[in-house]
């Protein structure tokens, strides 16, 4: 499939839900390994499982594209996704601005933003990640958790999450911020400005896929 090897969503309202669904092995040439939303698509996607699929291009295993497509994705686990570009894990881009929340992101693999790569939200609406664990994500460049993106503008808000094992050869390996992320009251390995941030261990029993 070009976009959205499993799912491709446009002007879908939050009375679509996608819930209890397996994602595996998907591949996009373009964008959005598992699923690709654009153009105010904002269904509900919860309790969901993505697994070892790819994108070509951004958004390994979501790719959120164009004008509110701001879905609420909880309760799901990413592992294992990968792109030849951006945003393991999932891609945010030009004014979307979903909720993350309840969600893990292992072992996914980037350029950038081997978990999240955001280029969404603007001053008024917030990206937003909420009690979600980042580990051991992989970047070859820059944010291997979570990555924001300066141009043109994203925009986020971290609360109280997990940032752990996460690399990045260039700069932030737990989370990069070129634009304004706010983080707060979570666990970030080497640490990150904001209020109730800590650097401790989170002792997991096992962060095996």
């Amino acid at each position: 499939a070009d976009s959205g090897a499993g799912i491709n969503v446009s002007n879908a309202d939050d009375s679509n839900v996608i819930a209890h669904c397996t994602f595996v092995d998907n591949t996009a040439s373009s964008r959005g390994g598992a699923i690709y939303m654009a153009n105010a698509a904002t269904p509900l996607v919860t309790d969901c499982v993505f697994t070892n699929n790819h994108a070509d291009g951004d958004g390994g295993g979501i790719y959120l594209y164009f004008t509110n497509a701001s879905p609420t994705i909880m309760n799901s686990v990413f592992i294992e996704n990968t792109t030849d570009s951006d945003g393991g894990g999932m891609f945010i881009r030009d004014n979307c601005y979903p909720l993350v929340a309840n969600c893990v992101f292992l072992n996914n693999a980037a350029r950038r933003g081997a978990g999240i790569y955001n280029r969404g939200g603007d001053v008024d609406n917030r990206q937003q990640v909420i009690n979600s664990t980042f580990v051991n994500n992989d970047a070859t460049e820059r944010g291997g958790g979570y990555y924001c993106d300066g141009w043109p503008g994203g925009r986020g808000e971290i609360i109280n999450s997990i940032f752990w094992g996460n690399t990045a050869p260039d700069q932030g390996p737990q989370v990069r911020d070129e634009s304004y992320v706010n983080v707060t009251y979570s666990i970030v390995q080497d640490g990150f400005p904001g209020d109730g941030n800590i650097d401790e261990d989170p002792l997991f029993v096992d962060v095996t896929a």
